[in-house]
């Protein structure tokens, strides 16, 4: 279940919009089954993934175990990073064959919910270091992509980086009101990115004036546990109380 915090993080979030475009707007376009999205060396934690998948018709539970796939230590994603796939367009059946990986291992959970019949990748550079990875899927009973679709792909691949682009752009343009501690060119998306996900519950809860003690009867943690999770926060979004916790996410921008 997505938390308020972490909805509010994606609305904020230029560079989270950016990907959620490039994956909806071109999938479509090769007729893909699935997009999935990621991006590396830039925002961390779950901003920096999306997985569209609204043509297999995946009930909520399933979706949300699908999200956290691109970051699977043996996804495509991560054989393409460790592999220095930078900036190409590559089926991984061909690197299923080529290394006799098992094709469950690169599409694992999605190819337990829906099997993959083929698949198409595009690795692009975005900015300095950071770089940017989507895989197109076709399930089911769906045909193999076309090797038109794939010239689409190249073809388009100058688009999809311009869109992540510019979302980083945006997102490192905005303004936070001004907080002690906090510099006022870095976005409440950002910050928040920087929590796991448990200090982000905490954090929801923090915003709603409930205290230490009430937090931890609420989602059965110590007091002592709580309260570390706090100083956390408050020690990774620079803040030193509560009251400029609150004014760092609720003041109007």
């Amino acid at each position: 279940m997505i938390d308020e915090v972490e909805i509010y993080s994606r609305l904020e979030s230029a560079l989270y919009g950016s990907l959620v475009h490039a994956a909806s707007i071109s999938a479509p376009i090769i007729r893909a089954d699935v997009a999935a999205i990621r991006l590396f060396e830039g925002l961390d934690g779950a901003l920096s993934s999306y997985v569209q998948c609204c043509r297999l018709g995946l009930s909520a539970a399933e979706e949300e175990v699908l999200a956290g796939w691109p970051k699977h230590e043996d996804s495509v994603f991560e054989y393409a990073r460790r592999s220095e796939l930078f900036d190409q367009v590559f089926r991984p059946r061909q690197l299923v064959d080529e290394l006799e990986y098992a094709k469950v291992r690169f599409f694992r959970p999605l190819e337990i919910i829906a099997p993959v019949t083929d698949s198409l990748c595009i690795t692009f550079p975005v900015l300095g270091s950071m770089w940017c990875m989507v895989a197109y899927l076709r399930c089911g009973l769906s045909p193999a992509f076309t090797d038109q679709q794939v010239q689409l792909l190249e073809r388009l691949k100058p688009a999809l980086a311009r869109v992540v682009r510019n979302g980083y752009d945006h997102e490192t343009h905005r303004r936070l009101p001004g907080v002690a501690g906090v510099p006022k060119s870095v976005t409440a998306a950002a910050l928040l990115a920087k929590l796991s996900r448990t200090e982000r519950l905490v954090l929801n809860y923090l915003r709603s004036d409930t205290t230490e003690r009430q937090i931890a009867q609420t989602i059965h943690r110590s007091p002592h546990t709580i309260h570390a999770h706090v100083k956390n926060i408050y020690r990774k979004l620079g803040v030193s109380s509560r009251r400029e916790l609150i004014s760092l996410f609720d003041q109007p921008k």
